[in-house]
């Protein structure tokens, strides 16, 4: 799925998209996300931040974190949101391409890629502008549905469940896949399931230079 598709799908999306959102497993959702982040997790730069639900769930706690999404109108409803919450500003939320530029200034202590690896057709190429932007000790959390819960994931869509999204590119999300995408540039500290498996995260750290491995 290209990147004009999955832009018009969030762009149309965004005006419903936190409808009816269950409080609850949300506030779940946010407890997994600081603890994957750590006690002192830096300057965080979210990918694909969507309406900034997560960015005001960070900002709110004190942590510095701004965010880029591939659609306007969804950077649209996050300013005004993080505005409305007293936690926003210039500078806080980026329409940008995580294949092409991040366009907010870095370096960040970690780099987030929100529910968007999945649609990229190019990982590679966003793990190097993540790498040339995180600080020296920074590192990269990948937040992605779970290739294997594809057939759970589109029962619950079916079932309107959970919100009708693109097609994912589910094959982005197979620890093998992320392992050969990553490798020279990030090694694999961490992985594992969330939410009963329908979600894979891995924590991305740089991989010693050739200098630094010699």
């Amino acid at each position: 799925m290209g990147d004009a598709q999955v832009r018009r799908h969030y762009d149309e999306l965004s005006a419903v998209y936190d409808r009816d959102r269950n409080q609850r497993f949300f506030q779940r959702a946010v407890d997994r996300y600081l603890d994957l982040l750590g006690p002192a997790p830096g300057r965080v730069l979210e990918i694909g931040c969507g309406t900034g639900s997560y960015l005001i769930a960070l900002r709110q706690r004190g942590i510095d974190a701004v965010g880029i999404d591939l659609s306007p109108r969804m950077c649209e409803v996050a300013r005004a949101r993080l505005a409305a919450a007293g936690v926003g500003g210039e500078g806080v939320v980026a329409c940008a391409d995580a294949e092409l530029d991040f366009v907010l200034p870095g370096p960040f202590d970690c780099i987030v890629f929100m529910d968007c690896w999945e649609f990229l057709p190019e990982p590679r190429r966003a793990l190097e502008l993540a790498r040339r932007a995180l600080s020296t000790s920074g590192r990269v959390l990948i937040l992605t549905p779970n290739a294997l819960a594809r057939p759970l994931i589109e029962l619950l869509e079916a079932l309107r469940i959970k919100s009708l999204r693109p097609a994912f590119q589910f094959g982005n999300s197979r620890v093998a896949a992320t392992r050969r995408v990553a490798g020279g540039l990030f090694d694999v500290a961490a992985s594992g399931t969330l939410f009963g498996a329908l979600e894979r995260y891995f924590v991305l750290v740089p991989a010693p230079s050739r200098a630094e491995a010699g």
